[in-house]
């Protein structure tokens, strides 16, 4: 929650991964504010500092009803641990047929966080351990009266195998364009994966 945004909206299919309880402990942990202000069975809606975040027990596709419904664009989308492999929702959020649902609500730009794609990793298969490079630019179509869209690769964070205990920020954009990945930089260092990349999305 520390990204530049101000309102975050969680899914998550199953709520034994990610019980409000465990939300708590995780805030806790990392020594950050957090007030609850409405739970029910369905959702919790908190805040911490001045920041805002929703968090729905439902399937990633009805959360994204619901943005479309209230009018609601999405700024930036992190797709990092999803459920696809570890439980909790049953499809990956950075596969085409989730993409095409997603970008009718993407502001253009958008940006576009994710440590595993299907369609963004130049290689046959894919897994989230995978550590195949990053693609440094690709149009992905989709069913809209808009298209299409363009993804721009902004940086990477990596691990480098000759530091195995630092992760650095390589720039990829034309310009060098800065991204938010350092922001990310604890989560990576806390689950051990080694890359994490950032793109802009044009709708």
């Amino acid at each position: 929650m520390q990204l530049d945004c101000d309102l975050f909206v969680f899914s998550d299919n199953d709520k034994k991964y990610s019980s409000w309880e465990m939300v708590a402990e995780d805030f806790s942990a990392y020594q950050q504010p957090l007030d609850l202000l409405e739970q029910t069975e369905d959702f919790v809606m908190f805040r911490s500092g001045e920041k805002t975040g929703v968090l729905i027990w439902e399937d990633n596709n009805l959360v994204r009803d619901r943005l479309a419904h209230a009018n609601l664009q999405v700024h930036h989308f992190v797709g990092i641990c999803d459920g696809c492999c570890e439980g909790g929702n049953y499809e990956c959020v950075n596969d085409r047929s989730f993409m095409r649902q997603l970008l009718p609500i993407a502001a253009s730009p958008m940006s576009y966080t994710t440590d595993h794609s299907p369609l963004l990793q130049p290689f046959l298969g894919h897994g989230m351990w995978h550590r195949a490079k990053f693609r440094d630019w690709m149009t992905v179509s989709f069913d809209s009266p808009n298209g299409s869209a363009s993804f721009d690769l902004l940086g990477v964070l990596v691990r480098p195998p000759e530091e195995p205990k630092s992760l650095v920020v390589l720039p990829k954009g034309s310009n060098n364009e800065t991204t938010q990945l350092d922001v990310l930089r604890p989560f990576r260092t806390l689950t051990g994966h080694s890359i994490l990349a950032e793109y802009s999305v044009c709708v």
